[in-house]
């Protein structure tokens, strides 16, 4: 049921429209969910008078000697009711505006798609000097791409009321079952079987349709050409109805935007401007209040009572990421804000950082007033390179110079070279544990930095750790404010236990001494297992 300006070239289209505001967003092409049902089978989208106002819209003045569609007129005939249309009374005179409306109700299908099949089949809507062949197969009905069109259709009105009809066969699932919705199809690229296949999931009804009538989807080059041409495996017909449909009365599935967030989205500029169409729906949040919706290159946040705020790029998806207003960041309080090295948004429990290589990281309270301390970005840890994740005792958040670790206790940064340290240590999942206080000096040349399961103290480049069965005991006696002092030595082990060496003496470790039993066990199981093995052999001598 193609026509051949589907899959072929399309310049003679393009030659000779007015063009659309170009406002679609291929991006936003679902090759599974081309139109909604709701959209394609809701036929009180426009009346007869909105119509021809719409056809006249598109075509200032026609070529002398030509009859456009705005001013093309033709008698009508009769059509009995049946199981997918009401059937059809003809009248004489009737003008283009007038049939795609009354055929329409009569088959239940959306005068909007019937508008823009017309324009995609053979360019009618804005073509300035049509030919009769252009009428004969208006809607491209009954005109395979691979055979001439079927003589019973020839004709205008024979075109739009075939279309509509045949459309509501292929929903009814009993003759076409190929493209049935709710199954996964491999679906052509072209009619030329060597370009390819690609599986699609088709949604529902309507793409069902659509894959029925022009049973080819875009490639990838015709969906980044735009209204131009893709390449010799492209084909056009299902990317022009999205197109066109979206450029002439909006989104496909038929998401309004309402409110607040319409005020933003008319700021700049609709559907035309920079944020794009929408993608979703509305969406409510109890906290707040608010709400937000989704859309092509944005997504706007507007809090109850407050200035509506975007979020794009690589900041939306890591706000996404970490579950936008729900998260700990809470709602956007600036827009994106372009800065040295990249860009930063601000919000309520945080701020995201979008670094110049594109990536982008959340950073949370109490992290973020941790990383403000100490000078952001510009500072000595610099930019985030993660987001905060689980590790062994709590969480942690990496830095160009260092991290920064969350515990029960609160949170506490290490820079690079204490950091470095703590990971070639086995981690916080390491014998160490995870730091349970800030660096702090202790004297004119060490440092001190507490572990859940350690102490260490670094003075110069020398790092000791006083942990194991040594830093229960060393903590009571308050680290090294105690008789011993500071570590001078690593622990080692010795004839009988293990030993460290402090500053103010040496601390032991005896391994417990084996009871007698203990001690004797080995040698009797051994034993009793020799007795086992050789008493066999004696009886047998």
């Amino acid at each position: 049921m193609v026509a051949g300006t589907d899959v072929s070239s399309t310049s003679s289209i393009a030659a000779s429209m007015s063009g659309p505001v170009k406002t679609a967003n291929l991006s936003l092409f679902r090759p599974g969910n081309i139109i909604s049902d709701d959209v394609f089978f809701n036929s009180s989208t426009m009346t007869t008078a909105q119509i021809d106002a719409f056809l006249r819209g598109k075509v200032s003045s026609c070529r002398s000697g030509y009859v456009c569609l705005k001013d093309f007129r033709q008698n009508t005939p009769n059509r009995a009711s049946d199981t997918y249309c009401k059937g059809y009374n003809g009248a004489a005179n009737e003008s283009a505006a007038t049939i795609v409306y009354r055929v329409a109700q009569s088959c239940g299908i959306n005068p909007q798609v019937l508008i823009v099949m017309l324009q995609k089949e053979q360019g009618l809507v804005t073509h300035t000097y049509p030919s009769t062949k252009r009428y004969d197969k208006a809607m491209g009905q009954g005109c395979p791409d691979t055979a001439g069109c079927d003589p019973q259709f020839a004709g205008f009105f024979y075109q739009v009321y075939g279309a509509a009809r045949q459309m509501q066969i292929y929903v009814e699932g009993r003759y076409f079952k190929w493209y049935a919705p709710g199954h996964t199809w491999n679906i052509l690229y072209h009619p030329n079987g060597s370009c390819g296949t690609a599986p699609v999931y088709v949604e529902n009804k309507a793409t069902s349709a659509l894959y029925y009538y022009t049973p080819y989807q875009p490639n990838g080059a015709a969906l980044r050409a735009g209204y131009g041409e893709g390449d010799g495996c492209s084909s056009y017909g299902n990317r022009n109805f999205f197109q066109y449909f979206w450029d002439w009365f909006g989104d496909p599935q038929g998401r309004s935007v309402s409110g607040a967030i319409a005020d933003v989205w008319h700021a700049h500029g609709s559907a035309s401007g920079w944020i794009g169409g929408a993608t979703d729906d509305m969406r409510g949040w109890a906290s707040g209040p608010g709400w937000s919706q989704r859309f092509a290159n944005a997504d706007i946040f507007v809090k109850a009572g407050q200035p509506g705020h975007t979020v794009t790029g690589p900041i939306r998806t890591e706000y996404r990421l970490v579950g936008e207003v729900a998260s700990g960041l809470g709602w956007p309080r600036t827009d994106r804000v372009v800065i040295a090295g990249g860009a930063y948004q601000d919000f309520e429990g945080g701020r995201i950082y979008e670094r110049s290589d594109g990536r982008a990281f959340a950073i949370a309270a109490p992290m973020f007033a941790l990383h403000e301390s100490v000078g952001n970005v510009f500072g000595a840890y610099g930019w985030p390179t993660s987001r905060a994740y689980a590790v062994a005792g709590g969480s942690t958040q990496t830095f160009d110079h260092g991290a920064a670790y969350q515990t029960s206790s609160g949170a506490y940064l290490l820079n690079e070279s204490w950091n470095s340290w703590l990971t070639a240590a086995g981690g916080t999942a390491g014998k160490y544990g995870i730091p349970v206080s800030s660096v702090q000096s202790v004297g004119t040349s060490t440092q001190r930095l507490l572990l859940s399961k350690a102490a260490a103290y670094r003075t110069g480049s020398t790092t000791l750790a006083v942990a194991d069965q040594f830093f229960a005991p060393y903590a009571q006696q308050d680290y090294e404010k105690g008789a011993l002092g500071v570590p001078k030595a690593s622990s080692k082990s010795v004839a009988g236990g293990s030993v460290q060496e402090f500053a103010g003496g040496r601390s032991t470790h005896r391994q417990p001494a084996r009871t007698q039993s203990q001690r004797w066990l080995p040698r009797w199981r051994a034993r009793a297992a020799s007795a086992r093995s050789d008493s066999p052999q004696r009886r047998h001598r």
